[in-house]
């Protein structure tokens, strides 16, 4: 697969390095928070982003779901 790939526009390391950097903003805004945590995935495009995001948020949280789809150009 890595031959069909012309250029990379965003390296691992880069998507390591603002992975952590998001995690490290929610760990500190919800710190001392009573809020619920809830980490929402959309559907099938952000799954590997949000588990990577996922993996380095220290605090517990919740994982959800949703799907959607785009028809031509209309929005609904």
């Amino acid at each position: 697969m890595r031959d069909d790939i012309e250029s990379i526009l965003v390296s691992e390391e880069e998507i390591a390095e603002i992975c952590d950097r998001i995690a490290a903003q929610i760990n500190e805004d919800y710190a001392n928070s009573q809020k619920k945590l809830v980490l929402i995935c959309i559907l099938k495009g952000s799954l590997m982003f949000a588990s990577e995001l996922m993996k380095r948020i220290t605090l517990p949280l919740e994982l959800d779901f949703m799907k959607v789809s785009s028809y031509g150009s209309g929005t609904s």
